[in-house]
């Protein structure tokens, strides 16, 4: 090679920039992560579990000392939209649409339409109080809160949670749709608030554990 060529390929050389740190531990860090979320998964279970049992067996023992064996009951509870108070949903969202907005029969079905599937409003106000007044104050804004809570026993999953997430990591439609659809099958935030009491304050402060805790939680 001469001198000219060898020249050429060390400035060549010098201006390539290496690869940066980041992406050589990309694969390496991605499969820790995985990790760390099926070892944080399989804990969460464990402690759902246990505060099951624990509450089977307080039930039990209330029902025992109460001179019964009838446990038919344990398990138990309302249907979201199966008898479902829809006057209580239709007053959530009236009271977001505004006297004019909620005013005549025409807007009071599409409003008792779009409720269908509430169990009562609490979960439109929650996710309604999120969203700010500007983010859930007409017709299209609030149709979209309701039938996202279609389904939802009431707002104290949803309140639980964004709690957790502090008041910028439940503010907008995307997240707070991630937060409803977790909270399906949470009759409230009892279980919630219990794991995340045995796990620390860091064990449930972002988006992917509080999610992990709220499904595990609902049973999905």
């Amino acid at each position: 090679m001469s001198i000219i060529s060898a020249i050429a390929l060390a400035a060549t050389l010098a201006l390539t920039p290496a690869p940066a740190a980041n992406d050589i531990n990309k694969p390496e860090k991605a499969e820790k992560s995985k990790i760390e979320l099926t070892l944080f998964t399989a804990r969460v279970k464990a402690v759902v579990s246990a505060i099951n049992l624990q509450e089977a067996l307080a039930r039990r023992s209330s029902t025992v000392a109460a001179g019964t064996n009838d446990f038919r009951d344990f398990d138990t509870c309302p249907r979201p939209g199966g008898g479902g108070n829809n006057s209580a949903c239709l007053d959530s969202v009236c009271a977001r649409l505004g006297a004019f907005g909620c005013d005549d029969q025409s807007e009071i079905s599409q409003v008792l339409d779009i409720c269908r599937g509430n169990f009562n409003g609490d979960c439109v106000t929650t996710v309604c109080g999120k969203l700010g007044s500007f983010g859930c104050d007409d017709f299209s804004e609030v149709k979209q809160v309701a039938e996202m809570c279609r389904g939802s026993f009431g707002g104290g999953c949803v309140q639980s949670v964004c709690s957790h997430l502090g008041s910028f990591g439940c503010d907008d439609v995307s997240e707070i749709k991630q937060v409803v659809g977790a909270c399906q099958g949470n009759r409230d935030n009892t279980c919630v608030e219990s794991v995340c009491s045995r796990l620390g304050s860091f064990g449930c402060d972002d988006m992917s554990e509080i999610l992990t805790v709220v499904r595990e939680c609902g049973g999905h």
